[in-house]
C-alpha cells in the first residue's frame, strides 16, 4: 500500500508501505469496461454515522464508492457536554457500512485504493488519526488508510492509499462488503483552556471518503 498525505497547510508526508496478500493470477480490465453495478442492501451503524447524516454512491463506471456523512467529527480539550464546559482528553468515533454489490456473473473485484479527507482544527499539543478500512467474504484489508495529524493547525487535510497487493473477491455476480471509517483525537499534552475538533468531510454533501475498485473477468 503506498501511502500519500496531501495536505492543505499541513505538511505533506509520504509513506510506503509492502502489503503481503494472495493475488488471483489473472489482468484485470481497464475501468472503462467494467460490469455495470448496483448497490443494494445498506446498514450503517456507529456514532460517526447520524441518522440519515450518511450516504454511500457507486461512481461512474463502478469503479468506487463515495461516502457522505454529516455530522461525523470528534471534539477534545474544552468541549461543551450537557449545556457546561468540560475536559475531554481523548475521543473517538466510528462509521461502519455494510452493503452488498450486484453485478453480472463472471466478474471479480479487488479494492485498489482508500481516500479521505476533511478538516482538522487542532490546538498546539494535540494529535488526531482518521482512518479507513474494509472487508469483504471475511477478509480484512491488509493495511487501513490512516492519516495522522498534529496541532497547531486549522486546515483541510487529505489522504489517498493505494493497495499495491490487491486481494481479489471470489467469481460471482454479489458479495458483501464493509466499510470501516474512524476518526480518534488526543488532547492530553494540550494547554487546560484550549479546544480541538477534527471531521470527517470538509463540508457538508461534499464526498468525505473514497474506496476505489478495479474488475477483472474470472
Amino acid at each position: 500500500m503506498k501511502r500519500v498525505l496531501m495536505g492543505f497547510g499541513i505538511t505533506s508526508i509520504t509513506v510506503s508501505l509492502v502489503v503481503g496478500s494472495l493475488v488471483a493470477p489473472a489482468v484485470a480490465v481497464s475501468r472503462q469496461d467494467g460490469p455495470e453495478v448496483r448497490i443494494s442492501d445498506v446498514v450503517f451503524a456507529g456514532p460517526g454515522c447520524v441518522p440519515g447524516g450518511a450516504s454511500v454512491d457507486m461512481s461512474a463506471g463502478g469503479t468506487g464508492l463515495d461516502l457522505r456523512y454529516r455530522d461525523f467529527f470528534v471534539e477534545v480539550g474544552q468541549v461543551v457536554a450537557d449545556g457546561a464546559s468540560t475536559w475531554r482528553d481523548a475521543d473517538s468515533k466510528e462509521c461502519v457500512v455494510s452493503l452488498r454489490l450486484d453485478y453480472p456473473s463472471g466478474w471479480s473485484f479487488a479494492v485498489t485504493s482508500l481516500a479521505s479527507r476533511g478538516h482538522a482544527r487542532l490546538a498546539a499539543g494535540t494529535t488526531a488519526k482518521p482512518a479507513t478500512g474494509y472487508t469483504f467474504a471475511g477478509i480484512p484489508s491488509p493495511a487501513d488508510g490512516t492519516s495522522s495529524l498534529e496541532g497547531p493547525t486549522d486546515a483541510n487535510y487529505a489522504y489517498s492509499d493505494e493497495v499495491r497487493s490487491p486481494v481479489w473477491s471470489e467469481c460471482g455476480s454479489s458479495q458483501a462488503l464493509a466499510a470501516r471509517m474512524r476518526l480518534s483525537a488526543d488532547a492530553r499534552n494540550a494547554a487546560r483552556d484550549s479546544s480541538s475538533r477534527v471531521t470527517l468531510g470538509a463540508k457538508p454533501g461534499d464526498v468525505a471518503t473514497e474506496i476505489g475498485l478495479d474488475w477483472k473477468k474470472c
